[in-house]
C-alpha cells in the first residue's frame, strides 16, 4: 500500500505511473484493519496451483489466471471504460462496473470481478465471485445481491480511504 497522500488522494510513485495517459495501475481493494483483500483472495484460492494438484490441473489454473490477467490488463491499458471489452459491463444502479469472464477451469461458470476507475489513475478490483450458468434465478439473484452489497461497502470504504489498496501482482 502507498501511504503518501495529497488532499485529492494517494500520490502514485513516478516509477509506477510511467505509462501512457490511458494506462491505469491495477490494484486490489484492501481493508488494512482486517487484511481483507476480497478479489485477491477469491482469485488466488481458485487459480494458484496447489502442490498436490496434478500437472494438468496446475497448467489449467495458470492458463486460466493468465487469461483473466490479460483481460484486466487490456481494460486497464484502455482507460478502464466498460465499453472497450466484451468482458466488461456497466452495472445499472451501482458506481462500479464488472468483468464477466468465462471460467476456463469449470465449464458453465462465470467469474465476476466488480471494479471502478479512481481519478483516472487506478483500476480498483473490488471483489470477485462466480456464477453458474445453470442456476435457480431466485437463489442466484439473492447471492449476487449479497455480493454487490459487499462490493458497495468496499467501494464506499475506498472512496473514504483511498490508500486502501494493494498493488495487483
Amino acid at each position: 500500500m502507498y501511504n503518501n497522500y495529497t488532499s485529492t488522494g494517494p500520490v502514485i510513485p513516478h516509477t509506477l505511473n510511467s505509462y501512457s495517459m490511458n494506462n491505469l495501475i491495477i490494484v486490489y481493494y484492501c481493508n488494512p484493519s482486517n487484511k481483507n483483500i476480497p478479489a485477491k483472495l477469491f482469485l488466488d484460492n481458485k487459480y494458484i496451483p496447489l502442490h498436490n494438484d496434478s500437472n494438468n490441473i496446475q497448467e489449467k489454473k495458470i492458463d486460466a489466471y493468465a487469461h483473466i490477467y490479460d483481460i484486466i490488463k487490456h481494460v486497464s491499458e484502455n482507460g478502464g471504460h466498460p465499453s472497450i471489452s466484451n468482458y466488461t459491463e456497466n452495472l445499472s444502479g451501482h458506481k462500479f462496473h464488472q468483468f464477466r469472464i468465462k471460467d476456463k477451469l469449470e465449464r458453465g461458470m462465470l467469474i465476476r470481478i466488480p471494479y471502478f476507475v479512481y481519478r483516472n489513475q487506478l483500476l480498483i478490483l473490488l471483489n470477485a465471485f462466480e456464477k453458474s450458468d445453470n442456476y435457480d434465478p431466485n437463489k442466484l439473484n439473492r447471492y449476487i445481491n449479497v455480493k454487490y452489497n459487499e462490493t458497495n461497502i468496499y467501494y464506499k470504504d475506498f472512496v473514504k480511504n483511498p490508500n486502501h489498496y494493494e498493488k495487483y501482482q
